[in-house]
Formats: C-alpha cells, sequence, structure tokens
C-alpha cells in the first residue's frame, strides 16, 4: 500500500516537473545554441523533420539536446501533441503513460493540460553537456529564479528529453523490491 502512495507521489511529482520545464518563462540564449551546434554531428539533416508515418509531415529539430527542447516548446505553443510525444524518450514516454493512466487520463489530455500554461517566451538555456548518448542542458525557471537541469537520450541519431527515464528505474526498481516480498 505505502508503494502504490510512493507511486503515486512520483508520478504528480514527475508531472508537476515536466510541466515546470515546459512552462517557465524567458528568453532563449542564441550564444549557447552556436556553441550548441559545434557539440553535435555535423550532418544533422537525418534528424529534422523525419515523417513518422507514411504522407505525414512531423515537425521538430532533434539535432541537439537544445534544438529537442526547443522543438518540444514550440510545438507546446502550438498545441503540437504528436511533436511533444516526438520530443520524449521511450522510457519518459512509457513513464508517462502509466502515470496518466493512474488518473485516469490519456497522454494526451495530460499534455494539453501542460500547454495552458505555456510561457509566451521560450525559457533561457544554457551549458548543454553531452557524454556519448547522454546529455544535460539548464533550462532557466524565471518565476523561481532558478536554472533546472533537464536530461536527454540519444535515440535512433534523435536527442530526446528524458528527464523521467531515472525516475522510470528507480519505480522498477521499488516494484521489484515489492513483489520480492
Amino acid at each position: 500500500m505505502k508503494t502504490k502512495r510512493f507511486t503515486q507521489l512520483a508520478v504528480t511529482l514527475a508531472l508537476c516537473t515536466f510541466a515546470l520545464a515546459a512552462c517557465t518563462s524567458g528568453t532563449t540564449n542564441n550564444a549557447n545554441n552556436a556553441n550548441n551546434a559545434n557539440n553535435t554531428n555535423a550532418n544533422t539533416a537525418g534528424n529534422k523533420n523525419t515523417a513518422t508515418t507514411p504522407g505525414a509531415t512531423a515537425k521538430g529539430d532533434f539535432s541537439s539536446p537544445t534544438a529537442a527542447f526547443k522543438s518540444f516548446y514550440d510545438a507546446a505553443k502550438g498545441n503540437d501533441i504528436e511533436t511533444m510525444k516526438r520530443s520524449m524518450s521511450k522510457r519518459s514516454m512509457d513513464f508517462m503513460q502509466k502515470g496518466a493512466a493512474k488518473e485516469n487520463k490519456s497522454v494526451d489530455d495530460a499534455f494539453k493540460e501542460m500547454n495552458k500554461d505555456a510561457p509566451a517566451a521560450a525559457p533561457e538555456t544554457r551549458g548543454e553537456t553531452i557524454t556519448g548518448d547522454k546529455a544535460t542542458l539548464e533550462v532557466k525557471d524565471e518565476k523561481m529564479d532558478k536554472w533546472e537541469k533537464i536530461s536527454f537520450a540519444k535515440e535512433d541519431g534523435q536527442w530526446k528529453i528524458a528527464m523521467f527515464d531515472e525516475l522510470a528505474d528507480a519505480m522498477d526498481k521499488l516494484d521489484s523490491l515489492d513483489k520480492s516480498k
């Protein structure tokens, strides 16, 4: 029973953290974006606007963590749920789906709720750090006047927001401990 309550609390906390990152205000740091281009593969044409279904025109640039975050923000502002979902790592999307199901909501509904609070200007970013297929990016939360670190994972040659991956791993460990009792 305690594990179930903790799971609900963790899911709520994760969704709030995700909403915070998506909905902070500020301006994009263009100098940081220029520096980030040097950290990524020069051949990124294959990472942009890749269609997910025949005949569909997908949106977003996932060539770097900064570009992926900007794609997510732009999708949130445009209420483009499909691109928002494409911006997330597979592990984070699975975690979100489980959390939304526990709240008797669809993932689309959870994203739509987050979009209501999206600021007019994109949050300021800095400190993109890439280590292999993992990365972090600092995003300014103007309301709280502090920087939040967001995790990313490279999947199929594209950078995806992976902020729930570690939380999902922790929840899996808790579930396995609970089952072993």
